[in-house]
C-alpha cells in the first residue's frame, strides 16, 4: 500500500510538471505571434473601449456594447492599475490577459478528462486544445471567448466531481459565463438537466438544487440590472426575447427585415435560414477541427462504446446548446470560427 501511494504521488508530480511545461509552451507560443506593436481590432476594441471607461467612470457605461460585458468588466479592474498607460500598452495587457486565460482552460480540461480516463489522455485532450491553431489565433485578438470557455468548462467540470457540494461552482460559472456573453444563459437547461439525470432517484428538489438555482440568480439579476439601470440597454434577458422574436417574426412568419440583407425580401425565410445554419455550421466545424482534432474525433466516434450512458447524455445536452449559438449565428449569415471554439473541450474529450 505505501509503495501504491509513493507511485501515485509520483505520477501524480508528474502530470503536474508536464502541465506546467505544456502551459509555458503555450504561453511562449502565443507570445511569439501577438502583435504587440499594433492596435486591437474587430470586436475587441468594442470591449477595451467599454474596460477602459469603466476603470475611468467606476460604474457601467453607456453608449459601447449592448451586452457581453464581463470580459470588459474584468478588463477594467486590471486597467484600474494601470491609468498613466498609453492605449496601445493597455491594449497588450488585455492581449495577454486573454492569452494567459486561454492556457489556463487546460487545467479544468485536464481534470475533465482525467474523471474519465487515464492521466495520459487527459494530457493528449488538453494539449490537443492548448495548440489548436484556431484557439491560439483567437486567443490573442483580446476578444470574450477565452473567458467564456473557461467557465463553461469549469461549469462542464464540476457537474462530475465525487463532491456533489461542488455542482455549486458549477451555477456559480454557468452565471458567470451568462455575463461573458448572454447565450450563456441557456447551459442553465442542461445544467439543470444534468442535475436531474445525476440525481433522478430524488422525487423533489433537494436543497442542494435550490441553493444552485439561487446562486445563479444571485449573480446574474443584480448584475443585470445594475447594468440595465446605469446604462438604459439591453438586458441578459430581453437578448434571449429578442432572438426568439427574430426566430418567430422574420423566420417562422417569414416578416421582412430591411436592415438584414438576407431577410429583407419576401422570399421563403425559414429555407434560407436553415441552408445558411446547415450549410455554415457543417462548413466551419469542419474547419475547426481540422487539422488534428478530426483524426481524433473520427476514431473516437468509430471505437466508442455505443451505449448510451449518463454522461453521454449529459455531454450531448450541452453540446446541443452550446451550438445553439453558432447555429443561429450561421443562420443570420455571419461568417466566423469563433462560434464553435466553445466546442473543442467536449471534442477533445
Amino acid at each position: 500500500k505505501n509503495n501504491y501511494n509513493i507511485t501515485k504521488e509520483l505520477s501524480n508530480k508528474n502530470s503536474i510538471k508536464i502541465i506546467i511545461c505544456l502551459m509555458i509552451s503555450g504561453l511562449i507560443i502565443r507570445f511569439y505571434f501577438i502583435p504587440f506593436n499594433l492596435p486591437i481590432s474587430l470586436d475587441a476594441i468594442d470591449y477595451f473601449a467599454y474596460a477602459v471607461a469603466m476603470s475611468r467612470e467606476g460604474i457601467f457605461p453607456s453608449g459601447y456594447i449592448l451586452t457581453n460585458f464581463g470580459w470588459s468588466s474584468f478588463l477594467s479592474i486590471v486597467f484600474s492599475f494601470f491609468k498613466e498607460s498609453e492605449m496601445l500598452e493597455l491594449m497588450n495587457i488585455q492581449r495577454i490577459l486573454n492569452t494567459v486565460i486561454s492556457v489556463l482552460a487546460i487545467i479544468p480540461i485536464y481534470l475533465l478528462v482525467k474523471t474519465f480516463f487515464r492521466k495520459e489522455i487527459a494530457l493528449l485532450g488538453a494539449t490537443l486544445f492548448l495548440f489548436d491553431p484556431r484557439i491560439i489565433q483567437n486567443s490573442i485578438l483580446g476578444g470574450t471567448d477565452s473567458l467564456f470557455i473557461l467557465f463553461t468548462i469549469l461549469a462542464i467540470l464540476f457537474i462530475f466531481y465525487k463532491k456533489s457540494s461542488l455542482i455549486y461552482l458549477s451555477f456559480i460559472f454557468v452565471a458567470l459565463a451568462a455575463f461573458v456573453r448572454y447565450e450563456g444563459i441557456v447551459l442553465i437547461i442542461p445544467l439543470l438537466v444534468s442535475y436531474a439525470i445525476k440525481n433522478r432517484q430524488q422525487k423533489i428538489p433537494n436543497i442542494k438544487l435550490l441553493v444552485g438555482i439561487s446562486l445563479f440568480l444571485i449573480i446574474i439579476i443584480p448584475i443585470n440590472f445594475i447594468n440595465y439601470e446605469d446604462t438604459q440597454q439591453m438586458s441578459i434577458f430581453s437578448q434571449i426575447v429578442h432572438r426568439g422574436d427574430f426566430i418567430s417574426g422574420t423566420i417562422i412568419e417569414n416578416k421582412p427585415d430591411i436592415d438584414d440583407e438576407f431577410f429583407a425580401t419576401n422570399e421563403n425565410h425559414l429555407i434560407i435560414f436553415v441552408e445558411n445554419a446547415v450549410g455554415g455550421f457543417i462548413k466551419y466545424l469542419g474547419w475547426v477541427l481540422i487539422p488534428t482534432s478530426i483524426i481524433f474525433c473520427i476514431l473516437g466516434v468509430i471505437f466508442v462504446p455505443k451505449k448510451v450512458t449518463k454522461n453521454k447524455i449529459i455531454f450531448g445536452v450541452f453540446f446541443v446548446f452550446l451550438a445553439l449559438a453558432s447555429v443561429l449565428a450561421y443562420g443570420r449569415g455571419f461568417q466566423e470560427t469563433r462560434y464553435l471554439l466553445v466546442l473543442l473541450p467536449i471534442f477533445a474529450l
